[in-house]
């Protein structure tokens, strides 16, 4: 398995250009207006692998899992996040 760790997939990620594109392209967003911030800290600790910010707000949340991924709790904390308005965070 090739990014069976998760750090792996945050480093692709992070350093390939063409799938930062394919990531703006799928959310619609411009490149102008894109930055990706990685490992960014969130209320009461939490961070996330990548915070896409359009016009310095936060459009998207990216969470990576390697192939050798134990649970999904993530998702849980993305939509308590999303329920709460914490997405309103600015840079």
């Amino acid at each position: 398995m090739p990014y069976r760790l998760e750090k792996d997939f945050q480093d692709l990620i992070a350093s390939n250009s063409n799938i930062q594109k394919d990531i703006r392209s799928v959310l619609e967003m411009d490149y102008k207006d894109f930055k990706l911030l990685r490992e960014d800290t969130y209320i009461n600790g939490i961070t996330a692998d990548f915070t896409l910010f359009e016009k310095n707000k936060v459009r998207a949340i990216i969470e990576c899992k390697g192939g050798a991924i134990g649970g999904a709790s993530m998702c849980a904390v993305s939509v308590k996040f999303f329920n709460t308005n914490i997405f309103l965070k600015t840079i």
